[in-house]
This record gives C-alpha cells, structure tokens and sequence, in this order.
C-alpha cells in the first residue's frame, strides 16, 4: 500500500528544479549544514517536503546576497527573509501586480512610464533593481512559479533590445558578452547586468544559460 504523504513528497531533482540549484551542491549542503534534511524512503531514496523546498529557495537569494553559507544554514525562515534586499515602495505595487496576473501589455505600460518618468539610471535603481528584488523573495516563498520568470525575463529582453537601438554605443567601448555559471538556470540577474551596460553605451551579447 503506497502511502499517500510519500506521493506528496519530493525527489532531489525536483528540489534541484524547483530551487535553480544544482543536485550536487543541494548534496553538498546536507552534508556540510544538515540542511535540508531529507525524508527516507524505505527504498533509501530521499524524499523532502514543500517547506524544504521553500526554505532551500530563501537559503539561495540569502547566499546570492552576499550572506555567509554557515549563518544561512542556522537561520530560521523570518531571519533568512530579514537577510534579503527591501522589496520597493508602494509605486512598484502596480507594476509587481502585473508580474503576479502575467499581463505582459500591462508589465510593458508600466516599464515605459517608470522609464519615461525617471530617466535610465533611476529606472534601473528605483525601479528594475527592487522589483527583482521583490522577485527573488517571493519565488523563495514559492508566491511565483517558472511562469513568471519566464513571462518577466521576456519583457526585460524587448526592453534591453529597444534601449540598445535607441541609446548609442560609444566608440572605443569593449563589447560585453554575458552568461550565467553553470548549473544557474535564471536569467534576470544576467539582463540586470545587461541593461546596465546598455545605459553606459556598451553593447551586450547574451549567451544565455
């Protein structure tokens, strides 16, 4: 009789998946922390929870944040939320809005107001940095899902294409070609990058993932 919490529960890979770590590394940390502990099956395959996942997603931002590994692995959910980036006032709401119903024209409305309104650099500082930010924290919390990546990294590609057209490369400026480390399977940490060397006048190439 197969237990119905076993079927609930989650494999490594899906751990790997559902994180953007690799297996190797989610290994790593079990054995160096103790963190996360998995579930045995009588197999002696492993086996973790949803809240594992979500712990191991606010351990990545906290680390991808600068955050020391061994503070990480003792530090329980709240601390590890009060580790990452504030999350942007109250005029980011519509924008973030947005983000969470996939409303790809409204994202875009609202990218092109804040650009507009504040010019390049504040868009980047005030705008772009805290809602990846606000990202990063809520797919740590599993509030957003490879959708949303998927449908924000998209926009912030047409935007990084359009601004490259419209804002001139300087002469005698390297070329910057960017791509993530391996096993890194997100890619709006490497757009970020991008659309800051476009408002410098540096032509970027994106390699991917």
């Amino acid at each position: 009789m197969i237990n119905t919490d076993d079927q609930n529960l989650l494999s490594i890979g899906d751990m790997a998946e559902g994180s953007g770590l690799s297996v190797a590394l989610i290994r790593t940390w079990e054995r160096r922390y103790g963190t996360p502990t998995p579930h045995r099956l009588p197999s002696g395959h492993r086996r973790y929870h949803q809240v594992d996942l979500e712990r191991l997603r606010l351990m990545a931002e906290a680390l991808a944040h600068g955050q020391r590994p061994s503070k990480v692995a003792r530090a329980d959910a709240d601390s590890l939320n009060c580790m990452l980036l504030p999350q942007g006032g109250a005029r980011l709401d519509p924008l973030w809005e947005a983000v969470k119903a996939m409303e790809p024209e409204r994202i875009r409305t609202y990218l092109q107001v804040h650009l507009t309104g504040l010019g390049w650099q504040c868009f980047l500082e005030e705008i772009l940095a805290p809602l990846l930010d606000r990202f990063d924290i809520s797919w740590a919390k599993g509030e957003v899902g490879v959708y949303h990546e998927h449908l924000l990294t998209e926009e912030l590609e047409d935007l990084r294409r359009r601004m490259q057209q419209v804002l001139s490369v300087r002469e005698g400026r390297a070329r910057v070609l960017l791509c993530t480390l391996p096993g890194e399977r997100h890619r709006l940490g490497m757009l970020m990058g991008a659309l800051r060397h476009a408002g410098k006048g540096i032509h970027t190439r994106l390699m991917g993932v």
